[in-house]
């Protein structure tokens, strides 16, 4: 019940304040044949929780919406390149898995390998699809985003990827601490694509 509410009335309020208006508008029309005064202060009753449902979304800022604006932010620093924000989202111990799970590299060798990577070309990279849930398995308060990216490199020839991002919650923001490369190019990738 409350990862609906979390849904329904923190990330995505408008249906649910436009279902409050229609049933506030359906209510004022019958209420105007009918002659219940009692019935007519229900439509702005009605009216002032769809705009409360409304600002309520817009002012709470959900786990999911962080993990999303990070991630996106990640996703962003790669091209430029913006250290400062990689070295702050990735955790000290993250990990690069490969699709079936094994640990490919870790820790601040993954950290020095992204950093050569991200100095010796130009990526152009774009979020194509992003979705952000709360795993099935593992601690309730880790997210996990889910995200196809096109990249372009030098070549400009563009290449889809999926990846699956864990993240962890650290004070204020959100840590990366597990990177799973789950396609390149619409097939599984192999250990030898790292460069």
């Amino acid at each position: 019940m409350a990862e609906l509410i979390t849904r329904f009335v923190f990330e995505s309020p408008w249906p649910f304040a436009v279902l409050l208006a229609v049933a506030a508008a359906a209510i004022y029309v019958i209420s105007q044949q009918n002659v219940n005064p009692k019935l007519r202060a229900v439509p702005p009753a009605i009216t002032i929780v769809a705009f409360a449902v409304l600002v309520a979304g817009y002012a709470v800022e959900t786990a999911n919406e962080k993990v999303d604006r990070q991630t996106r932010a990640l996703v962003a620093a790669t091209a430029p390149l913006d250290r400062g924000v990689i070295q702050t989202a990735l955790a000290e111990d993250v990990r690069l898995l490969g699709p079936t799970g094994a640990v490919w590299m870790s820790g601040e060798a993954l950290k020095d390998r992204l950093a050569s990577i991200a100095d010796r070309r130009t990526l152009d990279q774009r979020v194509i699809s992003l979705g952000v849930s709360t795993p099935t398995t593992g601690p309730i308060n880790h997210r996990v985003a889910v995200l196809e990216l096109r990249t372009r490199d030098q070549s400009g020839v563009p290449i889809l990827s999926s990846w699956a991002l864990h993240w962890r919650p650290t004070g204020d923001s959100w840590e990366l601490f597990d990177v799973r490369w789950l396609s390149f190019a619409g097939q599984s990738p192999d250990r030898s694509l790292i460069p």
